[in-house]
Formats: C-alpha cells, sequence, structure tokens
C-alpha cells in the first residue's frame, strides 16, 4: 500500500516534469524574444521629424524666395480657420472646467446647515 503511494507519487512528479521541460523548450526554440528599445528608437525618430521639420521649413523658404513671396491665400485661411476652432475649443474647455469648480465649490459648503457652522467647534464632521 505504502509502495503504490510512492509509486504514483513519483510518476505523477516524473509527468510533471516531462511535460514542463517540453513547455520550457517550444517555449525557448519556437518563439523570438522581444526586445524593445526604448532608448535609441525614439531618438532616432525625434532625429527623422527634425530633419523633416527643417527640411520642409528651408524648402518652404527657398520656393517663397524663388516665387517672388507670393502667398498662398487658402493655406493661410485654413490655418487661420484651425487657429480659431482650437482657441474656441479652449474657452470652451476653462468654461466648463469653471462651472463644474463653481459647482463643486457651491455643494461643499451648502452641505454644512448655517447653524451648525456657528458651534463648528464643538462638532466634528466626517467625509464618507
Amino acid at each position: 500500500m505504502f509502495l503504490k503511494i510512492l509509486l504514483s507519487i513519483f510518476i505523477s512528479f516524473l509527468f510533471i516534469f516531462i511535460f514542463h521541460q517540453i513547455y520550457l523548450y517550444i517555449c525557448n526554440h519556437l518563439t523570438t524574444p522581444i526586445v524593445k528599445d526604448y532608448i535609441d528608437k525614439p531618438n532616432d525618430e525625434y532625429k527623422e521629424l527634425y530633419k523633416t521639420m527643417y527640411s520642409n521649413s528651408n524648402d518652404n523658404s527657398n520656393s517663397n524666395d524663388n516665387s517672388n513671396n507670393n502667398i498662398d491665400t487658402s493655406s493661410l485661411y485654413n490655418k487661420n480657420i484651425k487657429t480659431l476652432q482650437t482657441k474656441n475649443e479652449l474657452k470652451k474647455f476653462f468654461k466648463n472646467l469653471n462651472r463644474t469648480t463653481e459647482y463643486n465649490n457651491i455643494s461643499t459648503h451648502s452641505s454644512i446647515p448655517s447653524s451648525a457652522s456657528s458651534s463648528a467647534s464643538s462638532y466634528q464632521y466626517k467625509t464618507i
């Protein structure tokens, strides 16, 4: 009886060990490790952005010089519209933010009754 229990425990551990080794083998040989470059890749991307930015600004300045300072009015108009839209969105956001802070201030002050505020030193309020 005791020998049967030991034999079943040994076989169980053997199966677990074998399956674990098979799993490790598959993981090591059939997958590729993922290496993320958090230092060089963003720097390279920024360099590329700066390069295109400066090349575009140089190209624009050269084209403006060559065209005797002709200004494309449609692009200026589109830029002005975008800046106005952005300004309007910011104004709406700040107005909404002011409204919510005013509402929060009113709701926190209105939760204390006026009779309790005069004798606030004798009472302690606990926020839940």
